[in-house]
């Protein structure tokens, strides 16, 4: 069993960098200027942080769900074997 919980956390840790480092690239992405957009005001049209946002926002919202998804079943796992623990150190009386 304890390989089992052990597979799980690795794979949902492995999963939140993965998703972790999507969501960098993301921010990266839009706030790197479009070299065509150099003559366009900053914060004018689809080339302007808020438009860049607006595009790509969806997406990064996505991730972000995911993250705090995986990051209340860790929190979940985590709490079932710290209960696994405290019922096998104390059994219960007949």
């Amino acid at each position: 069993m304890r390989i089992v919980w052990s597979f799980v956390m690795a794979s949902a840790m492995t999963v939140a960098a993965v998703l972790a480092v999507g969501l960098l690239a993301f921010l990266a992405k839009i706030l790197s200027p479009h070299p065509e957009c150099a003559t366009i005001p900053e914060d004018v049209g689809p080339c302007g942080l808020w438009g860049r946002i607006s595009f790509l926002g969806p997406v990064m919202m996505t991730i972000a769900v995911c993250l705090a998804a995986l990051a209340a079943s860790m929190l979940a796992v985590v709490g079932a074997g710290i209960a696994a623990l405290a019922r096998k150190r104390h059994p219960t009386s007949p």
